[in-house]
């Protein structure tokens, strides 16, 4: 986490692991962050299942692609409680530090989905794409690879990195979400990103949120639940969820 934003961040995120401790199926959840630094890649993911599951039906998803630093605990946690109250499964493959517009990233992310399609009842119109800081700038080289996959991409504290990926891009809705106050990531480039994919002919959405940095995720997490709710045409269900699982593959 960046220095200049720690203050402000760390009680919400210090926050949500003291939820997680109350949680014995998240203490149990093992943390993965330390396979950033692994020379081999093992192809770990999270899959987080709502409670309900019911595999006669078939059920929305997003594939959620992790920022610099690893995949921290912290993202099946904040994922859960978007699974809970609109019943979606969500899937965090792992990549190293996030470097998702890699061959590698690529793989890991579609491999991810690929696995959970094949042992749990997702509906194929209604799967998304979504990424947080480096997972923001690298889910355009996902989708790229396979653009007929997902329904909609949402970009968090992210920009487009090679603005030929706005033409794939156009096919589907794109939400871009970023904070006003944001060093690392500026808003200026998320708004960027969405003006480029609709001069390509598609339908991008930006929204900044003035007083957030680069990890609304934390900050702002209601504001951005309700967000994204609205982008990928969710409603709330009061469903309690089940405890993430951990995959390999």
């Amino acid at each position: 986490m960046f220095p200049g934003q720690l203050p402000r961040a760390r009680p919400y995120v210090l926050a949500a692991y003291a939820e997680m401790a109350k949680d014995r199926g998240f203490r149990r959840l093992a943390g993965v962050a330390s396979l950033a630094a692994l020379p081999s890649d093992p192809g770990h993911y999270f899959r987080v299942v709502p409670e309900g599951y019911d595999a006669s039906k078939k059920w929305p998803a997003v594939v959620f692609l992790h920022g610099w630093g690893g995949n921290f605990k912290f993202y099946p946690w904040w994922w859960s409680r978007f699974s809970e109250e609109h019943g979606v499964v969500v899937i965090l493959p792992t990549y190293r530090m996030g470097g998702w517009w890699t061959e590698r990233g690529v793989q890991n992310a579609l491999g991810a989905l690929d696995e959970t399609a094949a042992e749990l009842s997702l509906d194929p119109r209604r799967v998304f794409l979504a990424g947080h800081s480096n997972g923001g700038m690298g889910l355009w080289a996902v989708q790229r690879a396979r653009p007929e996959a997902f329904a909609g991409l949402v970009s968090i504290s992210g920009a487009l990195l090679d603005v030929s990926d706005a033409k794939p891009a156009a096919r589907v809705p794109v939400l871009c979400l970023a904070g006003g106050k944001d060093p690392n990531v500026p808003a200026a480039a998320s708004r960027r990103a969405a003006e480029a994919i609709r001069a390509a002919g598609g339908r991008a959405e930006f929204e900044e949120l003035p007083e957030a940095d680069h990890f609304l995720m934390a900050t702002d997490a209601e504001a951005v639940y309700g967000r994204l709710a609205r982008f990928l045409g969710l409603r709330g269900r009061r469903t309690p969820t089940s405890t993430p699982g951990a995959s390999r593959r």
